[in-house]
């Protein structure tokens, strides 16, 4: 607060300011609440205050990414008319900074537009309506394809675009079930959807454009990721969550040996992305992965691998009972005395 305050009065140099931004944008993501908001608002105070006294591309795409988080913290404070403002505002920030770049000056016009490209998928996760959430999808798929095309050499604005990519085509597998439903209940409008886990027939036309779009997920995104970088982690997880939404896909067509084909594969990707846990983030992304991992593989049958993580999980005390109980990933294991034995033992945890 007193950062902000002298960043407000002058007395805070632009960089001395901005680091002090960055800092507090850092500590928002360890907490949640009030203290978030508050967090956030002090960065996005000291942002605005370089920026009044000197013009800088990456700090005004600093203060879209701090924008976009403060949007969000807005939404969940039950503020929606505040959430979208910050959304807005965000959106002014990255086109300002990226028209601000100068390359031969140094600024690295990729990564403002990987920024740019990572706020939009964020902002779209947060749309109702499925013509914004679609619009904003291809806006950022855009965005982190002029990302790539100026720098060929960072797996990162590929890795985000096939995580777009992957949104989009749940989309469209959302928008194919609501119609197929809303038709075949004699009304009209599109739902949310249950996305790849559906069970219900999509409509021909659907089940391609969404196959299309996981597919240019893979080659454009992840599969590019990796031919820069062999090992990366992120392009591995993504593979498998992509091998993952096919094989939903598949099986919703009633396509039992493309479905295998690409549940194995997703096992694959997972068994490679594990063994290198320290790229996977922190200790809560790790399980998620591990958990993912595990069903997967409780889907291609390969239950003593399934096994051996749901066990390790909740050793490690990562996974709650309602977690195993209800998922539908795990019914094949409800009658196996192993799982009933887990799922006796994540109960008396919380007791």
């Amino acid at each position: 607060a007193a950062a902000a305050a002298a960043a407000a009065a002058g007395g805070l140099r632009p960089d001395a300011g901005v680091n002090a931004a960055n800092a507090l944008c850092s500590w928002a993501e360890l907490v949640q609440g009030p203290q978030r908001a508050e967090l956030l608002q002090q960065a996005v105070q000291l942002y605005r205050a370089a920026l009044a006294q000197e013009e800088d591309a990456a700090t005004l795409s600093n203060l879209g990414d701090a924008l976009v988080s403060q949007g969000e913290a807005a939404l969940q404070a039950g503020q929606p008319d505040a959430g979208q403002a910050a959304f807005a505002s965000a959106l002014d920030c990255y086109q300002a900074s990226c028209s601000l770049s100068d390359s031969s000056a140094g600024d690295d016009l990729p990564g403002l537009l990987h920024n740019w490209g990572v706020g939009l998928h964020t902002i779209s996760k947060q749309a109702q309506e499925c013509p914004l959430k679609q619009s904003l999808l291809q806006q950022a798929a855009d965005k982190l394809r002029s990302s790539i095309r100026f720098s060929r050499a960072d797996p990162a604005p590929h890795n985000a675009l096939g995580d777009v990519l992957i949104d989009a085509a749940e989309l469209v597998v959302n928008y194919g079930s609501a119609s197929s439903n809303a038709a075949a209940a004699g009304s009209s409008g599109a739902g949310s959807g249950s996305g790849f886990s559906g069970t219900s027939l999509l409509p021909a036309a659907a089940a391609e454009q969404a196959a299309g779009l996981l597919q240019q997920a893979v080659d454009e995104g992840y599969m590019a990721a990796l031919t820069i970088s062999r090992s990366n982690a992120d392009a591995l997880v993504g593979l498998a969550e992509a091998s993952v939404a096919v094989a939903r896909l598949a099986t919703r067509q009633g396509d039992q040996a493309a479905a295998a084909a690409h549940i194995n594969a997703a096992v694959g990707y997972y068994g490679r992305a594990l063994q290198q846990p320290h790229l996977l983030g922190d200790a809560s992304e790790r399980a998620d992965v591990r958990y993912n991992a595990a069903c997967a593989a409780a889907l291609a049958g390969q239950h003593a691998t399934a096994q051996q993580l749901l066990t390790s999980l909740a050793a490690a005390g990562s996974i709650s009972a309602a977690d195993v109980a209800t998922d539908a990933d795990l019914a094949g294991f409800r009658e196996q005395q192993w799982f009933m034995d887990l799922v006796r033992g994540l109960h008396a945890q919380c007791m």
